[in-house]
């Protein structure tokens, strides 16, 4: 009897063990993945931006280098550590039971950005190079290079923003203009409010500026963006650029969010 609880004991262990094993392997992604972003940038402009990806713990692997065609950007410093200076939106490595988060940073010359703008690069084009060589995608969803104005009709006076998403661009009208929309990417406008303030009144576009006249773009997160965006946004008078204003994002990351991009990307 004893030698029956015995080994009835221990097949639900090795059971149980092979169990676990195999839920754990199913958790696992494999090829690391890169979250979603969205960039934007000046032709005249040099561009700093991280990517963040996602690898199991086993993974030692590291986002090395970015690749627009034939030019090669290398990351800067330690690409393969999590950031120290701001974990308050973002989890920590060890939040997650399967997976590892990481950023890979990368700054572009004016130059560099003038070259990829020659060049036509689209989003499909851009993929990253990991520690053993390995291509994957960059996973970029919106990439745009745009070829700034010579004369603005508004004059940029200052920025400013904080911790909790909200921001301001102020400008000053050069001459008497109209501001009759700005150019937010389709993938941005559920996660962003945009309101144009004038006079300390909010009011909605078409706006009409006196020369010297004031304007304010604020926005506002309005809910958690679990992809990264450094994007420069268009602001439009009858088809005319007349300024720009950008958006930053450092993602926040949930198990949810993980756990959705392992389906969508994993193996």
């Amino acid at each position: 009897m004893r030698r029956t609880v015995f080994y009835s004991a221990l097949t639900v262990i090795i059971a149980s063990f092979f169990l676990n094993n195999c839920y754990a392997n199913n958790k696992k992604i494999g090829m690391p993945i890169v979250i979603p972003s969205y960039i934007s940038t000046l032709a005249d402009d040099n561009l700093q931006f991280t990517l963040y990806y996602v690898t199991d713990h086993d993974d030692k692997r590291t986002v090395q280098v970015i690749t627009f065609g034939d030019t090669y950007i290398w990351g800067e410093g330690d690409t393969s550590g999590f950031f120290e200076e701001d974990s308050s939106k973002l989890h920590t490595i060890d939040t997650f039971k399967y997976q590892r988060l990481n950023r890979a940073i990368f700054d572009i010359s004016a130059e560099e950005v003038a070259d990829i703008y020659k060049k036509g690069i689209i989003a499909e084009d851009i993929q990253v190079v990991l520690s053993d060589n390995t291509r994957i995608p960059a996973n970029i969803k919106h990439f745009e290079i745009l070829k700034t104005k010579k004369k603005e009709k508004l004059s940029f006076i200052s920025t400013g923003g904080s911790s909790d998403g909200t921001g301001y661009t102020k400008f000053k009208a050069k001459q008497n203009v109209k501001l009759t929309q700005m150019n937010i990417p389709e993938e941005l406008k559920t996660y962003y409010e945009v309101q144009v303030v004038k006079s300390n009144q909010k009011v909605d576009l078409p706006i009409k500026l006196s020369k010297m006249e004031t304007l304010s773009i604020n926005t506002k997160v309005k809910r958690n963006i679990p992809f990264s965006y450094d994007a420069t946004i268009p602001l439009i008078s009858n088809e005319e650029v007349i300024g720009f204003i950008s958006l930053l994002n450092n993602p926040t990351i949930s198990e949810k969010d993980i756990e959705n991009l392992v389906k969508e990307y994993g193996r």
